[in-house]
């Protein structure tokens, strides 16, 4: 399992937990508003760094594709 594999299913799960939250929390409620707030933050987060590894990848990932095509 690579490294990018490996972030790609953390953020994953964190996304879907804060999905979640999301739904569960109520905007109105006491607390509930900023469990609402943060859940967005956090899906923000997520696409970021989601798509800071698609942009900079690792340079494990790649030599591994090269080395199966032949190259």
């Amino acid at each position: 399992m690579t490294i990018k594999r490996a972030a790609r299913g953390v953020i994953k799960t964190i996304a879907g937990i804060a999905v979640v939250v999301f739904l569960v929390a109520n905007p109105i409620g006491d607390n509930s508003g900023i469990a609402f707030i943060a859940s967005i933050v956090v899906l923000v987060a997520c696409g970021a760094v989601w798509g800071m590894l698609e942009v900079f990848g690792l340079s494990e990932e790649g030599s591994e594709e090269r080395s199966q095509s032949g190259q």
